[in-house]
């Protein structure tokens, strides 16, 4: 599967649905053609407020759908602890962690802080 216009929004619905109970509002996205990396998580702030999210995908890689899943809900914990205020930083500190642990446990994903890039297919 490579990201596009079409599925990057339909997959950030179905994992807001499923695995966030719908508490993100939809973010604006991107497609990026980057070979190191493969999602990130933007936005803006007015305060504390987040505005203007943006989740951006790398084009670059044919992924699997679960593959593509574990991408895209990786920079929705991005989203969400900004959102709630308890990372406006995007790290990978233990808020992210906890989040990625619950939502892996739950859900049968594979999130990851990193990934390597040999692992997937290169276009």
């Amino acid at each position: 599967m490579i990201a596009d216009l079409n599925n990057v929004p339909r997959i950030f619905r179905e994992l807001n649905k499923d695995a966030f109970s719908r508490k993100l509002s939809c973010p604006s996205f991107e497609i990026i053609h980057s070979s190191n990396t493969f999602g990130e998580f933007r936005y803006r702030r007015d305060g504390k407020k987040v505005v203007r999210p943006i989740i951006k995908v790398t084009d670059s890689y044919d992924f699997t759908e679960d593959e593509m899943k574990d991408i895209i809900c990786h920079e929705m914990i991005h989203y969400l602890l900004a959102v709630e205020g308890k990372d406006m930083k995007c790290t990978h500190g233990n808020d992210f962690k906890l989040m990625m642990d619950s939502i892996n446990s739950t859900h049968g994903f594979h999130i990851s802080i990193t990934k390597n890039k040999k692992e997937f297919k290169k276009l």
